[in-house]
């Protein structure tokens, strides 16, 4: 968001519409008209959409593994191409979950930081092609409520206030290729994943 100035500012104008004036005063004692309703959460989809693509784009986890239970076959492709993988029980699986995110077959230019291809579609994702908190039975039981307080959590924040980068410091958002050390953004190492390098910015309260 600090790299786009549009896309910020439409974010800060969702929260304005969803926030209104309620969080403005000085009294904090809650009362009946200043609690939020679900509905008025769920009109927050630009800055859940910003929270997703930042998901997609760095993969917190970017690799898990798994281990079979039973024999499995497995089948990759249709008709005369396919390919048949035969996985014994009892064998290691790793699943990069990067790659899955970074696959241009699922997300076209998928180095570009593009929050609305979460709104709008036309159908649903397919299953298993957007899984930052993994997915089955042993998915995280509290992705739901991480991503409603984030996206509470980043709407407040732009709303109340200002960011902005030092003066001859820019972001380079989208200028870097998947599995270039040089210009990928990430730490090599650490996971959860955190970036390179830090970003020192200048806040103000509106």
């Amino acid at each position: 968001l600090m790299g786009n100035d549009s896309l910020r500012q439409e974010v800060i104008d969702e929260a304005q519409t969803v926030f209104g004036s309620y969080d403005s005063g000085n009294d904090t004692t809650p009362s009946q008209n200043r609690v939020l309703q679900a509905e008025n959460l769920s009109n927050l989809a630009l800055s859940e959409s910003c929270l997703k693509e930042s998901l997609r784009k760095y993969s917190v986890v970017p690799i898990v593994g798994r281990r079979t239970i039973h024999d499995m076959h497995l089948t990759d492709g249709e008709g005369a191409d396919a390919k048949q993988y035969y996985v014994p029980q009892g064998c290691s699986v790793m699943i990069n979950i990067q790659s899955i995110h970074m696959d241009p077959n699922i997300w076209p230019n998928p180095t570009q930081f593009n929050p609305k291809r979460f709104m709008d579609r036309e159908k649903p994702l397919e299953p298993f092609t957007f899984v930052p908190f993994i997915a089955g039975p042993r998915n995280c039981l509290g992705q739901h409520l991480a991503l409603l307080e984030s996206k509470i959590v980043v709407s407040l924040l732009l709303k109340k206030y200002n960011f902005s980068l030092p003066e001859g410091v820019k972001i380079q958002v989208d200028d870097w290729k998947f599995g270039d050390d040089e210009s990928d953004p990430r730490h090599r190492f650490i996971i959860p994943v955190i970036p390179k390098e830090e970003l020192m910015v200048h806040v103000a309260k509106r």
